[in-house]
């Protein structure tokens, strides 16, 4: 789970899938929006992240997956659509904003340090020593608070509530009282000086969200589909159940993105003979297509998956 301070809420706790949510990311853009959205899923977490309007930031955190950007937003905008989400959302100031971007995007020094047991002092020492910028989150119950470093010494504060960068200490200091209370150090990613890209820019939110959106309504076909009548399996037949696997371990490497991008594929296999030579024709274009996004060794490992899916449906007579 990604943890955060909630900053200043400007709604809380809305369900995602009940509303367009790249119309209401429009609407942020145009307001000049900076702070950010929290997505809460069963089992995982969603960020997106503005700063004067802009759309600098998306993350999704599960126990199995940890994704950036396009697959971020494609998987959180799948799981929106399941309607057991919970979204609120955040106002900031930019330099909080910018400052939250490091941190999400840093390197995870310290994990889970239960306060009770550790030395603050010589973690502390080890900061200015090593001249961190970065920050110590700190969070117990239901509350975080962040303190960021910059050259090993404390250079603010982010609490509950807040929707600035504030130099007391003394909401942190309670947050460290919690029963059982933990810490986590981070080291920052460096983006004070650089102009952090847009996703909004890059990236074609409306064909994320159709794509998702097609993805419910075949799951939903398929989970509606009346029992199959007894009888040999025709090629055609083959064909819906050879997209529908591929489809799913596409989606499970690429997110909702994935699911589309099989099924454009898969649509010159489905129009002639179901042959050997056309589906290994179909893994072929595929792959090319998937190395623009992914590394080769994943792309290699999604076509493992799917030619096995691919020979369990050959062998269904």
């Amino acid at each position: 789970m990604i943890l955060l301070p909630r900053g200043n809420p400007v709604k809380e706790k809305v369900n995602p899938g009940k509303v367009s949510l790249p119309e209401a990311l429009d609407k942020l853009r145009q307001g000049k929006f900076t702070g950010y959205l929290r997505f809460d899923f069963p089992a995982a977490t969603g960020i997106f992240l503005f700063e004067g309007g802009r759309f600098v930031d998306a993350l999704f955190e599960s126990a199995h997956d940890s994704l950036l950007a396009r697959q971020a937003i494609s998987r959180i905008f799948s799981e929106a659509l399941k309607l057991n989400g919970l979204l609120s959302i955040y106002r900031l100031s930019a330099e909080l904003a910018t400052l939250l971007h490091g941190v999400l995007h840093g390197e995870l020094l310290h994990q889970g340090q239960e306060l009770e047991l550790l030395n603050v002092r010589a973690l502390l020492k080890r900061l200015r020593d090593d001249q961190l910028d970065g920050c110590l989150r700190i969070y117990g119950g239901e509350r975080v608070a962040l303190i960021f470093y910059r050259g090993g010494h404390p250079a603010g504060f982010f609490h509950e509530g807040a929707a600035d960068v504030e130099r007391t200490a003394d909401v942190s200091r309670s947050v460290a009282r919690e029963t059982g209370a933990k810490i986590d150090v981070l080291a920052a990613q460096g983006q004070a000086d650089k102009q952090l890209a847009d996703l909004w820019e890059t990236e074609n939110l409306a064909e994320l969200w159709q794509a998702a959106i097609g993805e419910r309504q075949a799951v939903a076909t398929a989970s509606n589909a009346p029992a199959r009548p007894a009888g040999p399996v025709t090629d055609a037949e083959r064909k819906a159940l050879l997209l529908g696997a591929v489809r799913k371990v596409a989606q499970k490497y690429l997110g909702a993105f994935g699911a589309s991008l099989a099924e454009k594929e898969f649509a010159g296999l489905a129009q002639g003979p179901f042959e050997p030579g056309r589906i290994t024709a179909f893994f072929a274009s595929l792959a090319q297509a998937a190395e623009l996004v992914i590394e080769t060794d994943k792309v290699q490992a999604m076509l493992a998956e799917m030619k096995q899916e691919a020979r369990l449906v050959l062998a269904n007579k």
